[in-house]
C-alpha cells in the first residue's frame, strides 16, 4: 500500500502489518491504520457485545442458534399443517 509522507510528500510503501514508518528522505514518521487490526478488532468488539436486547428467550436465558433452529422449524411445520387442514376441510 503505498502513500506519500505527511511532511515532505516523498512516497512511502506500508505493508500489511505497518502502522508506522519512517521517510527515507526527511525522517518523518508516518502512521497507517493496519486494517487487518482495524478490521479484526470490529468483529471481536462485535461478538462480544450484541447489538441490543433483542432476541429469542428460553425462560430467562438467550437461546442458541440450533434453538432458534429448531423453534422456526416447528413453526413452519405448524403453519403448513393449517394451510393443508383448510384446503381440506374448505
Amino acid at each position: 500500500m503505498s502513500k506519500k509522507c505527511k511532511s515532505c510528500g516523498a512516497p512511502l510503501v506500508f505493508s500489511d502489518k505497518d502502522e508506522q514508518i519512517k521517510c527515507g528522505y526527511c525522517g518523518a514518521i508516518n502512521t497507517h491504520p493496519n486494517l487487518y487490526r482495524i478490521i479484526n478488532n470490529f468483529f471481536h468488539q462485535e461478538e462480544s457485545q450484541p447489538k441490543s436486547n433483542f432476541g429469542v428467550f428460553i425462560g430467562n436465558r438467550r437461546a442458541t442458534k440450533p434453538e432458534i433452529i429448531v423453534i422456526i422449524s416447528f413453526l413452519v411445520v405448524m403453519f403448513l399443517s393449517v394451510i393443508i387442514l383448510v384446503f381440506i376441510f374448505v
